[in-house]
């Protein structure tokens, strides 16, 4: 438990207490998914999984909500890529690909962004036409109705926690925040 609170803190600076808690509570409504060597944390993300039936093919629908990932200083991995494809297999089946997955996220770190384009390449993150308008209503209705949680996005779909106060990142923009994609980065 002290690792996961400090590698938490590592990434969000101003955290109050009660975000830390819930964070590590089980009813918190995330799986929470470690990468570890030894005794040691290497990495962690928090997931979410739910299936939809398609009314009209009666197809399953999953949507695969990725929380918080962060990773401990010094390792060197793809942690999104390795714990997602791993919660994926393991909730999904091994032919987690071929299945009709919508992938969910919100992101503090281009970099972040970035790795998780690798595993859904079709996304959406401008919102501008009346498709993604479509989106950003699915969005919305999926976390305010399945998840139960108050969310409220600005016209950019950026939102505000609370929780969080604006942390200066400069010193650690080059080694974790930046993505290579330059597009991404003016985005953030």
């Amino acid at each position: 438990r002290e690792q996961l609170e400090l590698l938490i803190y590592r990434y969000y600076q101003s955290a109050s207490p009660q975000f830390i808690s819930d964070r590590l509570e089980k009813d918190y409504g995330y799986d929470i998914v470690m990468l570890k060597k030894g005794d040691l944390i290497q990495g962690v993300n928090f997931y979410h999984l739910s299936k939809h039936k398609d009314g009209r093919w009666n197809r399953t629908n999953y949507i695969l909500h990725f929380g918080q990932v962060m990773k401990r200083s010094g390792y060197r991995g793809n942690i999104i890529w390795t714990l997602g494809s791993w919660y994926a297999r393991k909730k999904i089946g091994r032919a987690y690909l071929l299945q009709n997955v919508t992938g969910l996220a919100s992101f503090i770190s281009p970099k972040a962004f970035e790795h998780f384009t690798h595993l859904f390449p079709r996304y959406h993150y401008k919102l501008k036409t009346e498709r993604d308008k479509s989106i950003r209503h699915f969005i919305v209705d999926y976390f305010n109705r399945t998840r139960s949680m108050s969310l409220h996005y600005n016209r950019d779909f950026c939102f505000d926690s609370p929780d969080l106060d604006q942390e200066d990142i400069t010193k650690d923009w080059e080694k974790v925040y930046r993505a290579k994609d330059e597009n991404i980065n003016q985005f953030f």
